[in-house]
């Protein structure tokens, strides 16, 4: 008779005591779930890092393609200049002659026409002439001259005392606007001691 009376309060008891391993459980999830965090954390900080370095990375690069870039944009520039100079044209006027007088005497032996328009953009003019003197007594002069019109280019005036052939170059002169004819004339300082010239040369420089 007092068997099912114990049984039932044992029940009762059972019922209404709480469980005593449930708070060391949820404990331990909390624990588990900081540790995640905190490891999360520092991959994220990490891969910032990461991020800041290869932007750092990217920025260094395209400075040294924006050097390249201009070097060779300045490499371009200076090969389109040299490309656009022109080379000095030598232009062959006569042969040659000799001249026994004091006065300016053209010589016969050839002449040139040419154009300025020819040569646009052209800097400078100059006479180029092997020139002597009989057995070197005195001195002879040549010069460039427009046989049509009498009209000689003084810059282009050349003398020497030697009795042996040598090349001279005058100095710089312009040519005569539009068409025009050229040749040499010669003088002598002493007549018996002509001058002498071989061939010569008209050079134009850009």
């Amino acid at each position: 008779m007092l068997l099912p009376i114990f049984a039932l309060i044992g029940l009762i008891f059972w019922f209404l005591l709480p469980t005593k391993t449930s708070p060391v459980i949820i404990s331990d999830q909390k624990i588990t779930d900081t540790s995640q965090i905190v490891g999360l954390s520092d991959k994220l900080n990490n891969l910032e890092n990461k991020v800041v370095s290869l932007e750092s990375s990217n920025s260094s690069l395209l400075s040294k393609l924006s050097d390249l870039e201009s070097k060779k944009t300045s490499h371009k520039t200076s090969t389109v200049t040299n490309n656009s100079k022109k080379s000095s044209v030598l232009i062959p006027i006569n042969p040659g002659g000799e001249v026994n007088s004091k006065e300016w005497t053209n010589l016969t032996s050839g002449s040139i026409t040419l154009d300025t328009a020819d040569y646009p953009g052209y800097k400078n003019a100059y006479l180029i002439i092997n020139l002597s003197v009989y057995v070197g007594q005195g001195q002879a002069f040549a010069q460039l001259v427009n046989p049509k019109t009498s009209l000689a280019i003084l810059p282009s005036e050349v003398s020497t005392s030697s009795d042996k052939p040598i090349s001279l170059t005058s100095g710089p002169f312009k040519l005569f606007n539009g068409s025009n004819t050229y040749t040499v004339q010669l003088k002598t300082l002493t007549e018996g001691y002509p001058a002498q010239a071989a061939n010569s040369f008209l050079q134009i420089t850009y």
